[in-house]
């Protein structure tokens, strides 16, 4: 039929381009528009499209099934690299430029009421959403660095004290980690949340209120947090996390209709599964920013960037979760790291003493 063989083009492709309208100025905006645009001028069927404003505000927008961001930021670095080196696109005539063919299709009434149900559903769903960016300028990556502390460690502590200051509790919490150093190697989960950061946690909210924790106390509670955050991030890209073995097992266990496994079954497992805090970067100069929605309602979607001029975070969350007063907990929650970190008491050298 017509329809199919539209479809077939489209399917067929390499990828979609998204010529927007738009304009978007700031983080936020930019953010909305290439997340999900409220279904204009998308087609988010396809593995990769390429979405690029009339501002010239670009992104790279990928379906995560087929693959993850170091595809990706090989793609972007690789666009990146050629724009900065050959700033200039060819002149070519006018005639020999492809000319844009406008796909047809043939739409029932009945698939036209579906479509509007549809646009409808995602304009509800898209309301819903709420976007928060954070840019931070008092310490970056290099800073860090100079403090010898892991800059990812540093950030997802952050995350932690933030989540602490508004919630009182360590939430389950997701960070993607590439094992790509392995043949078909996709990711492994880290698990930032830890007895080392809800030490942390609570010792800085002991500081508050008085309680007398010490300044080489609390080197101490982050020194021990980076320490521990660091071990599990070489565990999970070396191969020895644990989250893909339990879920191929989960897996194997359905396939044989075992599903009512007593472990899979049990409060903790789900309460490790059911993630609040869902995080992930990429690091490099070719992407400004990056994000995702929140993987469910009740979570957050955490896009984040350290490098050499600030600290970043694109925050997504659902109508049950508060994302400007989480954006304000991380900016006090930075603050409070660096104050200890510029403190006289502070010092690489017994840094590498302990």
């Amino acid at each position: 039929s017509q329809n199919a063989l539209q479809l077939e083009k489209i399917n067929s492709a390499l990828f979609v381009l998204s010529l927007d309208d738009t304009t978007p100025t700031e983080p936020k905006e930019a953010m909305s528009v290439f997340l999900h645009n409220y279904g204009l001028n998308r087609w988010a069927d396809k593995s990769l499209q390429f979405i690029v404003c009339a501002n010239s505000s670009a992104t790279i927008s990928f379906e995560h099934a087929w693959g993850d961001g170091v595809a990706v930021v090989r793609l972007a670095n690789e666009i990146f690299d050629t724009t900065i080196n050959k700033p200039r696109p060819l002149a070519i005539p006018t005639s020999l430029s492809p000319t844009p063919k406008k796909l047809e299709f043939r739409i029932s009434d009945r698939v036209r009421d579906y479509i509007d149900l549809a646009r409808n559903t995602l304009k509800e769903k898209a309301d819903s959403l709420s976007v928060n960016v954070m840019l931070y300028d008092t310490f970056n990556k290099k800073y860090l660095k100079e403090k010898q502390l892991s800059p990812d460690a540093i950030m997802q502590l952050a995350f932690q004290l933030a989540y602490y200051r508004q919630y009182k509790t360590s939430p389950s919490t997701y960070e993607s980690c590439s094992t790509a150093g392995f043949r078909h190697g996709r990711t492994e989960t880290v698990r930032p949340a830890s007895i080392a950061t809800m030490n942390c946690a609570k010792g800085f909210e002991a500081a508050r209120e008085g309680q007398g924790v010490t300044t080489n106390e609390k080197i101490k509670l982050i020194r021990d947090a980076v320490s521990w955050h660091s071990k599990l991030v070489r565990e999970a890209a070396t191969g020895k996390g644990f989250d893909r073995h339990l879920f191929a097992l989960k897996c194997l266990a359905e396939a044989e209709s075992a599903s009512d496994v007593p472990f899979f079954k049990d409060p903790s497992y789900n309460k490790l599964n059911n993630i609040i805090l869902s995080t992930s970067t990429l690091a490099t100069p070719s992407i400004a920013f990056g994000g995702f929605g929140p993987v469910n309602e009740d979570s957050y979607g955490i896009g984040y960037r350290v490098n050499d001029q600030f600290l970043g975070a694109n925050v997504s969350t659902y109508p049950s979760r508060d994302g400007a007063e989480f954006v304000s907990n991380l900016i006090l929650s930075l603050n409070e790291i660096y104050e200890v970190l510029e403190s006289p008491e502070y010092t690489t050298e017994s840094n590498k003493k302990e």
